[in-house]
């Protein structure tokens, strides 16, 4: 059933964040986390971990640990889904390239 094999995959959101209005940024991740939910993904959203809850622990941990952080989660996903304007992010080009790399479906 193709709804039950949805349900299992997990797919993680790319997106740009870094430099971007955080409250913007997490209105979106938030809306396509809603969206992939509904046709039964199960999501991981970089904005619901510690690097983005936590401004003053990202600025102790850095960019570099936070990005492979997220490489990471996205190592325990199926699916990443890319959000439009993610060429112009370092990070998501970094994800993207990584996840076709090792050969996770990107949509």
């Amino acid at each position: 059933n193709c709804c039950v094999a949805m349900a299992k995959m997990k797919v993680y959101i790319s997106g740009p964040i870094t430099g971007h209005d955080k409250e913007k940024v997490r209105k979106k991740f938030a809306d396509t986390e809603t969206q992939l939910k509904d046709y039964g993904y199960t999501t991981v959203n970089p904005c619901r971990v510690w690097s983005f809850k936590y401004g003053w622990l990202y600025r102790i941990v850095g960019y570099r640990l936070t990005l492979l952080y997220d490489l990471w989660l996205l190592s325990r996903c199926d699916v990443i889904h890319v959000l439009p304007g993610s060429i112009m992010s370092r990070g998501c080009r970094i994800e993207q390239s990584w996840a076709a790399n090792f050969k996770l479906k990107i949509i």
